[in-house]
């Protein structure tokens, strides 16, 4: 009997554990007991409640398991004391509070800051003189000079212990001779910057002291600049920008920059230019002014017969030395300077005729006056440089001999002179095309194929060109039109040499008159067609009246 009860109260139990314990399905570490939500800790090993603790959690748990202290009447711990270190700088200064600022009140600062700064600035400009500092003054004072010094000499004893700074605005020497306001005439003292501060101290080492002549000795030191009288703003020169400074300190530091030294078989551009004195007389010219010409073409061909390719000629007709000057074609090499070389050693001398005889020497070229930047050339490009070295260097190469019966391209044209007159070109101006066909269609058909026929109308020796497909039909025409005799005119034919030009610039009467003869033909031509017109339409009406007569005679018949 026990044992069955047990067992009852045991299922009984397992019921009511059964009804009070429910656990979460999704969660297995979740559960409810007794209405309360439970969690499972791990660090603990059991289940513990999972609800908020607040005050009435507190209270609850108070009023059933805890115990209630008075926390009035129990002693009050005293505070620990915290000694504050104050974070103070390097220096020892209490470091200020820093604040992080917004970007608008960061503008404002930098504002500010610009502001001040220019105003600052400002001050500074207005008080017109300030101390240079003496590491960075390299600037000289000198004296003892005699008075017929000038600038190049100046400049080239002060080179002696360094390179002078130019000025960066107008690129000469930073130098200054004073000078005798009434007279002009240097004093003898001047200043000098140099470009380092290692000159200044060779040249107080090495020029102070210097003995230029007996009566001269040359004294040097820093120079110091005073202010004379006051101050003139309008006198001071305007500052260089960025840029501007950026670009003269970069070329300063060229010049310091090693460089490989020249050949000595280098020679310098201007040498390939040759001048020829004693070619002519003022009195020549001005009797024959032709003569400008014919002495230009003759110095070239006998040039590039004997020495080297011509690359320019210029004859100074005002010049009363008789200069020419005649510049060859070289690139840097030694090698190409041979033309150069033999025009001195032969033409120098040479007994052109009884009266002149010719003198060369190297040409030396010199600034007169003021550098004028509008009138420098522009420089090439690369590609154009490229190119133009190039051209040079096909001359020099090496090409195989032509053969003996080569003929150039410029020989299949053929010249024809003495086919017209202007006369007849004015009085008949629809003549040219009647003249180019005939003249085409007559090449066509005994000599061979013409590729090309220009008329030159306002060329006095009525000429026509005519352009053949080969050599051999070119000298064909020469042969047969040249000595012909065309409308009581002799007709010269020759084979082009590709240089006489024929074109010719007409004056502006020979334009208007040749106008006036184009209108009149095309007005006269106008009028033609108006008659031919008028006579058809005649034609026509005698025409159907003959036949309206006939088809009423038949009628009657």
């Amino acid at each position: 009997m026990a044992d069955g009860e047990t067992e009852t109260q045991q299922t009984r139990t397992d019921q009511n554990v059964e009804e009070t314990q429910t656990s979460s399905t999704s969660d297995p570490y979740k559960c409810v007991w007794n209405g309360v939500p439970m969690t499972w800790n791990e660090t603990s090993k059991q289940w513990l409640p999972d609800v908020e603790v607040n005050e009435d959690f507190l209270a609850y748990y108070n009023a059933n398991y805890g115990i209630q202290y008075d926390y009035d009447s129990m002693p009050k711990p005293e505070a620990p004391k915290v000694v504050l270190k104050e974070e103070t700088t390097e220096d020892g200064e209490p470091k200020k509070e820093v604040t992080k600022l917004t970007k608008e009140q960061k503008q404002l600062k930098k504002r500010e800051a610009k502001r001040r700064w220019a105003e600052a600035e400002a001050a500074r400009r207005q008080q017109g003189w300030f101390e240079m500092d003496e590491e960075k003054n390299t600037t000289v004072y000198t004296s003892g000079f005699p008075p017929t010094i000038d600038e190049e000499e100046y400049v080239k004893f002060m080179t002696k212990c360094g390179v002078v700074q130019k000025d960066p605005r107008t690129g000469k020497p930073k130098i200054k001779l004073y000078r005798i306001k009434e007279t002009g005439e240097p004093k003898g003292d001047g200043t000098c910057c140099y470009v380092k501060m290692e000159s200044v101290e060779l040249a107080l080492q090495i020029l102070d002291g210097w003995q230029w002549d007996t009566a001269h000795k040359i004294h040097v030191e820093r120079a110091k600049f005073e202010l004379k009288g006051e101050f003139d703003p309008s006198k001071k020169r305007q500052r260089l920008s960025g840029a501007q400074k950026k670009k003269f300190l970069e070329k300063q530091e060229k010049i310091f920059q090693w460089k490989p030294d020249k050949p000595r078989n280098f020679r310098n551009r201007c040498e390939c230019t040759v001048v020829l004195k004693g070619m002519f007389s003022l009195e020549e010219i001005d009797q024959k002014p032709e003569k400008i010409f014919s002495l230009k073409e003759d110095t070239q061909k006998l040039c590039e017969q004997r020495f080297g390719t011509v690359k320019k000629i210029v004859l100074y007709e005002s010049n009363p030395e008789g200069v020419i000057t005649i510049t060859f074609d070289n690139v840097e090499q030694a090698d190409l300077t041979v033309a150069v070389e033999l025009a001195l050693q032969i033409l120098d001398g040479w007994q052109w005729d009884t009266a002149h005889k010719i003198h060369v020497e190297r040409a030396k070229f010199e600034l007169k006056g003021e550098f004028d930047p509008s009138k420098k050339r522009q420089r090439l490009s690369g590609a154009q440089k490229k190119k133009f070295l190039e051209k040079q260097e096909k001359i020099f190469q090496w090409k195989p001999d032509k053969p003996r019966n080569f003929r150039n391209r410029c020989e299949c044209t053929v010249v024809l002179k003495g086919m017209f007159s202007l006369e007849e070109i004015d009085q008949k101006p629809e003549k040219i095309f009647s003249l180019k066909e005939d003249t085409q269609k007559l090449c066509e058909q005994r000599f061979g194929t013409v590729k090309k026929i220009v008329l030159y109308e306002s060329n006095p020796e009525g000429v026509i060109t005519i352009t053949f497909d080969n050599v051999e039909q070119a000298d064909l025409t020469v042969a047969a039109l040249n000595g012909r005799i065309v409308a009581g005119r002799t007709v010269k034919a020759f084979n082009w040499d590709g240089k006489e030009k024929f074109k010719r610039q007409e004056t502006e009467e020979e334009r208007k008159r040749r106008e006036n003869a184009w209108t009149e033909f095309l007005e006269e031509s106008d009028d033609s067609e108006d008659d031919n017109d008028g006579e058809g339409k005649n034609i026509e009406k005698e025409k159907n009246n003959g036949e309206k007569n006939n088809s009423d005679d038949n009628l009657d018949k």
